[in-house]
C-alpha cells in the first residue's frame, strides 16, 4: 500500500527482494521513493513495524508493506481515463466577436491510442501527460482570444484502464474498468463465465518487458471463501483467461446454456463416463445400469474404420486397469467376459497402426506461433501433434508449451483443441497424443 500504481493484496514467494514487490504492484508513483518503506506484521500485541531496505526480505502472511506515497503528486492521465474537459467555443455569425462566448461541456474517454477527440479542436494526444500540460496542449489548438479565456479547465473524472477478458466467459472482449479493479469486476463486465469453466485455474497474463508473465488466480476459492484478498488487482493492458473443463470432450463447443446446473458441475464429471480415440462420436456419457464396454461404444456411435479393437484401454483413477481385445470377443474366439464401465472411467480406443505415406499436395497443416519455422507442412498418415510441432524446428524460448491450441474445421465450423506438451511427451494421458488432420492449425502461443 501507499506510493505504487496499484496497491493491493498480491500472492508472492515467501523470500523476496522489496524492489521485486514494488515492481509487482506497478511500481512507484512519480515523486515517490523506495527509502522508508515499512513492513506492518501482526503479532499478538497487535502490528508492529519495521523499516526495511530494497533487498530480499522474508514474508510471513497478511503481511503488509507500506510504500510512503509522494508529497506533491499530479496524477498523469493514462488510456481508458474520462476526463472532463470545459473548452470556450466561439460563436457563429458576423456578430461572432461581441457575443456572449459558448462554452462545449464534455466528457471525454481517453482511447487505447492515448487520444481525445474534442469537436472544433481535433485530436489531442493526453496520455502521460498532467491536466495542466493537456489545457496547455488545447489552448495551442484554439484562437489567441480563446486560448486565453480562464474558463477554460481540464480535470480527470474517473481513472480507468482497458483490460482483455478471454477463454469460456459469455462475452470475450476489451473492457474498460476502473483503475484497481480486481478480477471480478472483469470478469462480470464480461457477462462471467460460462457452465464448464475452470474457475480453479484462472490466470492473468502480464506484459513485463519483452517477456509475459503468468499470474493464476482461484476464483472457484474466493466463491467458497469470500476473501477478496484472492482477487489481485488488475493492471493496464492485463489478459484475462479462463479455461474450459477438458472433461468436457467434444461435449460443448459454444457458448450457449448447460443442461445441468453450475453448481453441480463437478461431481456431475465425476459420475460420468468417457470414451475417446477412435469412436465417431468421443465424449463424456451418462453412466447407464450394469454398462459394459459394448454398451459404452454404442453410445459413442460406434468405432471408426481405422479403429483397433484388440488393446481398448480402460483408464481407473487415472491408471489404466485393463487392456480388453473386443476384436477376439467379436469373432467368438474369447470367452471372457465384456468389462464393466463404471462412474469416472476412461475408455481410449486405439487408432490401427498405418504406415506412413507420402500425402498428397491438398492434404497439409499449419504450424504457427512461437515455433522456429512456422510454415506450411504436408501431412504424413498417424502423426501427431508432437512429431507436427518437430517438423516444424521445434519451440522458441518465448513459447508457451502448456496452453498450445489445435485450429480444426469440423462440419464446416471451427473448433479449438487444447494440447499441452508437457502432458503429451510425458505419455501419462493417451489422449494428448492428438493425431494431426488436414487443414488443422497448430498454434503455440
Amino acid at each position: 500500500m501507499g506510493g505504487v500504481r496499484y496497491p493491493g493484496w498480491y500472492r508472492v514467494p515467501a523470500a523476496v527482494p522489496v524492489k521485486e514487490l514494488i515492481r509487482t504492484a506497478g511500481g512507484l508513483l512519480e515523486g515517490a521513493t523506495d527509502a522508508g518503506i515499512k513492513l506492518r506484521r501482526e503479532n499478538r500485541e497487535g502490528y508492529r513495524e519495521t523499516r526495511v531496505g530494497t533487498g530480499k526480505v522474508v514474508l510471513h502472511p497478511n503481511d503488509i508493506l507500506i510504500v510512503p506515497s509522494p508529497d506533491v503528486y499530479q496524477k498523469k492521465v493514462d488510456s481508458g481515463d474520462l476526463l472532463f474537459i470545459n473548452v470556450p467555443g466561439r460563436a457563429e455569425g458576423k456578430d461572432q466577436y461581441l457575443q456572449e462566448k459558448i462554452y462545449k461541456l464534455n466528457q471525454f474517454e481517453v482511447d487505447n491510442n492515448g487520444y481525445v477527440y474534442i469537436p472544433d479542436v481535433g485530436h489531442i494526444y493526453v496520455k502521460d501527460l498532467t491536466t495542466a500540460q493537456i489545457k496547455d496542449a488545447i489552448a495551442k489548438k484554439l484562437p489567441k482570444y480563446l486560448a486565453r479565456d480562464t474558463k477554460m479547465d481540464v480535470s480527470i473524472i474517473e481513472k480507468r484502464q482497458f483490460v482483455q477478458v478471454l477463454g469460456h466467459v459469455a462475452n470475450p472482449g476489451i473492457y474498460l474498468v476502473r483503475e484497481g479493479s480486481n478480477v471480478q469486476a472483469a470478469l462480470n463486465l464480461a457477462g462471467g463465465a460460462v457452465d464448464g469453466a475452470v474457475m480453479s485455474d484462472a490466470r492473468i497474463l502480464r506484459k513485463r518487458g519483452e517477456a509475459t508473465e503468468r499470474i493464476d488466480i482461484n476464483l472457484y476459492q474466493f466463491t467458497v471463501t469470500g476473501d477478496p484478498r484472492l482477487l489481485t488487482p488488475l493492471h493496464e493492458n492485463d489478459i484475462l483467461f479462463v479455461p474450459i473443463s477438458p472433461n468436457f470432450g467434444n461435449v460443448k463447443r459454444t457458448l450457449m446454456p448447460w443442461t445441468p446446473p453450475p453448481e453441480k458441475l463437478e461431481k456431475d464429471v465425476k459420475s460420468k463416463v468417457r470414451i475417446f480415440g477412435a469412436v465417431n462420436n468421443p465424449g463424456t456419457y451418462e453412466p447407464k445400469e450394469d454398462m459394459n464396454l459394448v454398451d459404452l461404444m454404442i453410445s459413442a456411435g460406434g468405432e471408426t474404420d481405422n479403429a483397433d479393437l484388440s488393446k481398448i484401454q480402460i483408464i481407473r483413477e487415472g491408471k489404466i486397469d485393463e487392456i480388453f481385445n473386443l476384436q477376439l470377443f467379436f469373432n467368438k474366439e474369447s470367452d471372457e467376459p465384456l468389462p464393466k464401465i463404471k462412474n469416472g472411467d476412461t475408455v481410449y480406443v486405439k487408432f490401427r497402426e498405418l504406415t506412413i505415406f507420402e500425402p498428397e499436395e491438398e492434404k497439409v497443416f499449419y504450424v504457427v506461433g512461437e515455433v522456429r519455422s512456422p510454415d506450411q507442412y504436408k501431412l504424413a498418415d498417424n502423426m501427431t501433434v508432437f512429431q507436427a510441432i518437430s517438423l516444424a524446428g521445434g519451440f522458441t524460448e518465448w513459447a508457451d508449451t502448456e496452453h498450445i491450441t489445435i485450429v480444426r474445421l469440423v462440419n464446416g465450423k471451427q473448433e479449438n483443441f487444447r494440447y499441452s506438451f508437457e502432458n503429451g511427451i510425458a505419455g501419462r494421458v493417451p489422449e494428448w497424443n492428438i493425431y494431426v488432420q488436414p487443414g488443422d492449425t497448430i498454434y503455440v502461443p
